[in-house]
């Protein structure tokens, strides 16, 4: 075994006693990681996707398997493998990337992951105009306004849910048993904010099966 392959088993072996937030549930588990300490977009998202459980946990108490990445620095101190391991056991891991200000270093970092363990390239941050939305066609059709700087994701193998304008920026891709969805635009500052259609996605995401079709 190589060094690289030793450390991330040994994250992976620490990965299921980090501090997450968690809710037991009917038929699986929602898993929220937490953000870097000092990641002020990070602790917002985390935030958003914990209010957001709560809510859910009284209107829908079957939900399906699934691990939360609030945002890119959530990452840092997880394992790759493991969360890959998850998806392909039948959980949704959901990565809200949340990382539009981020250093250049953090950003590669970030994407030689996705890249390596997930097999989806995901570009550096840009600015939109103002004003304009994010368009969901699945889990339900939604319209989430953008903040200034998002992330367009190489479709591949991967389902395009999401685009902003014709670039897509939110996808699906199956991994063994369950799926890795990755959100370019950051949702959970929408879920902190209370707004309805991004209630609504995540709800979508959390409460149907990960591995049903839209």
């Amino acid at each position: 075994m190589k060094r690289r392959e030793f450390i991330q088993c040994a994250i992976g072996a620490a990965f299921a006693m980090l501090p997450w937030h968690q809710a037991s549930v009917e038929e699986g588990y929602v898993r929220l990681l937490p953000a870097a300490k000092g990641d002020l977009a990070g602790e917002e998202s985390e935030s958003g996707f914990a209010q957001a459980l709560e809510r859910l946990s009284q209107a829908h108490p079957r939900t399906s398997r699934t691990v939360i990445v609030p945002s890119a620095s959530a990452l840092e101190g997880t394992g790759w493998v493991s969360l890959a391991g998850a998806a392909r056991r039948g959980a949704t891991v959901l990565i809200d990337l949340a990382d539009g200000f981020a250093a250049p270093s953090d950003l590669a970092r970030t994407r030689t992951g996705l890249y390596r363990h997930f097999g989806v390239e995901v570009a550096n941050p840009v600015t939109y105009p103002t004003g304009d939305y994010v368009l969901f066609r699945w889990p339900h059709p939604a319209q989430i306004r953008h903040f200034t700087r998002i992330s367009c994701i190489k479709q591949g193998k991967s389902k395009v849910i999401a685009h902003l304008g014709s670039s897509p920026i939110a996808i699906r891709q199956e991994i063994g048993l369950g799926a890795v969805v990755i959100l370019g635009s950051a949702l959970g500052s929408h879920l902190l904010a209370g707004d309805e259609q991004a209630g609504q996605i995540f709800a979508g995401l959390v409460v149907r099966d990960g591995s049903s079709s839209g």
